[in-house]
């Protein structure tokens, strides 16, 4: 009898082994596959954020210079200049981040703080600089620019061809 316990409790705990191992490797499949689950919405959510949120934002940017200025070699000026901006505000935060690591060698945190305080001088700067020399065209202080309803003015823009085409490239896929 005592054999036969022996015997017997040795195959309930490999039962019990095998039962368990197999339930981790379900439940490691199940975590597995809810994780690309995940990583799927996480993929299409900042995708579609992404995409969305630099249509609404650039569209109008682009469309910015058109309002500014009808002169053609001032509009030139103006987005040759965005464009340099444009470009300098992609390289100054990684050149300043260089710069700053050979101050800071082991401190990862003070060069992001001084980055980030250093980006927040520069950009307060760059909007006093933009308040004080742009300004209005001459016929919005007249009064007498174009008073076109909203819908009428949407309906004038999508009929144009161009700009039909504009925003088909701008349009997120």
């Amino acid at each position: 009898m005592v054999g036969r316990d022996d015997a017997h409790g040795v195959q309930r705990r490999r039962r019990r082994a095998r039962l368990r191992r197999l339930w981790a490797g379900g439940v490691a499949r199940e975590l597995a596959r809810r994780s690309s689950e995940l990583a799927l919405w996480f993929f299409a959510f900042f995708v579609a954020r992404h995409s969305v949120g630099h249509t609404v934002v650039q569209i109008p940017y682009d469309a910015l210079g058109m309002e500014l200025t009808s002169d053609y070699s001032q509009r030139v000026s103006l987005f040759s200049t965005k464009a340099g901006f444009q470009f300098l505000g992609y390289m100054l935060p990684p050149v300043c981040g260089v710069i700053l690591i050979r101050w800071f060698p082991t401190d990862v945190v003070a060069v992001y703080a001084y980055t980030a305080l250093i980006l927040a001088i520069i950009s307060v700067i760059v909007l006093i600089v933009l308040m004080a020399f742009v300004h209005e065209r001459p016929d919005s202080y007249s009064g007498e620019g174009n008073n076109v309803p909203f819908v009428v003015a949407i309906n004038r823009a999508l009929s144009n061809g161009p700009y039909r085409m504009y925003l088909v490239i701008k349009f997120p896929l």
